[in-house]
């Protein structure tokens, strides 16, 4: 699993880090911290499970976490 110091940063793995969505995380993630909340990037998290296993981690028809999206945020959390 990723480590410590990968889970608390932002990543780019959206992107190239030049993308809207990227720059969005970026910039959620930013005010977040600055008004003291924790962030947690979960982006190492589900593309860690994604190398182990192929299993789709959200619901086809809207893209909300399915029972193995909620375990991997679980894990993480």
């Amino acid at each position: 699993m990723p480590d410590a110091a990968t889970v608390s940063k932002p990543s780019t793995a959206a992107g190239n880090g030049a993308s809207y969505f990227a720059q969005m995380r970026r910039a959620f993630a930013s005010k977040a911290s600055a008004l003291g909340y924790e962030v947690i990037d979960l982006d190492p998290w589900f593309f860690a499970h994604l190398a182990r296993r192929a299993d789709r981690f959200e619901h086809p028809r809207d893209g909300h976490w399915n029972s193995i999206g909620h375990s991997v945020v679980a894990e993480a959390v």
